[in-house]
């Protein structure tokens, strides 16, 4: 007999016990969207070829890399690249069938200055603008 109190004693518990927990609304996490930002691109051929310099705003998500604002404004198809993988990255060879000739090269710029790491190592702020400039190398490059 007090076997049986217990057992029912028990289950009383166990049934209240899976009603509160299905009667608890079940949380969701709700991924935050991504912040858009707009930047601004420019593609400088430098006298390379007959073509004018290039400006376009480009709306891209907060912590995108230059890479993807270049991709984004030309598409991938228009930029001959080389990737290196790991912190070297991608290195651009041509923009819009246009490769630089001899010692020249496509120099990523951030802000009016040579960046610092790669173009798809560099994560882009708002109202940063992007430059790809035909450039040769300076003394001690």
């Amino acid at each position: 007999m007090i076997i049986a109190v217990l057992v029912l004693v028990g289950g009383y518990f166990v049934f209240t016990n899976s009603q509160n927990q299905s009667a608890t609304p079940e949380t969701t996490t709700t991924q935050e969207q991504p912040v858009k930002t707009q930047v601004e691109l420019t593609i400088d051929y430098a006298g390379e070829v007959e073509k004018e310099t290039e400006v376009k705003t480009v709306e891209i998500d907060e912590g995108d890399t230059a890479w993807d604002v270049l991709v984004l404004a030309i598409g991938e198809e228009n930029v001959g690249y080389q990737d290196y993988g790991g912190d070297l990255g991608i290195f651009v060879q041509s923009i819009d069938g246009v490769k630089p000739k001899g010692s020249k090269f496509w120099l990523f710029k951030v802000n009016g200055k040579g960046a610092d790491v790669g173009v798809s190592a560099y994560k882009v702020k708002s109202g940063d603008k992007i430059e790809f400039e035909i450039s040769k190398p300076s003394e001690g490059q």
